[in-house]
């Protein structure tokens, strides 16, 4: 694999870290798996969820539309991939915190 599409995936999933906490600190939401005191059940449920929208947009892709009416994009769902990683990312930066 190329150098350069290792780099720009994790480059994305770096941004999205940092666009999670951003959203944190305005209030968009009260916290990541990233933040102190969430439950490993929380972060399970927090990449469940992100889970799910990947299996949409897989579901709605031109291949493989079966479930849904509307056809997704690749880049969609590159992006809701990208949400899983960056979940999974935060909740190691956890507990790598934690020791």
């Amino acid at each position: 694999m190329s150098l350069y599409v290792w780099t720009r995936a994790l480059e994305s999933v770096a941004s999205e870290r940092a666009r999670q906490e951003a959203l944190r600190e305005a209030g968009r939401f009260q916290y990541t798996p990233a933040s102190h005191g969430v439950s490993d059940l929380q972060c399970f449920a927090m990449l469940a969820e992100e889970l799910g929208e990947v299996a949409r947009q897989t579901l709605t892709q031109p291949d493989d539309a079966i479930a849904y009416d509307t056809a997704g994009s690749r880049e969609d769902l590159r992006g809701e991939l990208i949400q899983v990683a960056a979940i999974a990312t935060a909740w190691v930066e956890r507990l790598d915190r934690a020791g």
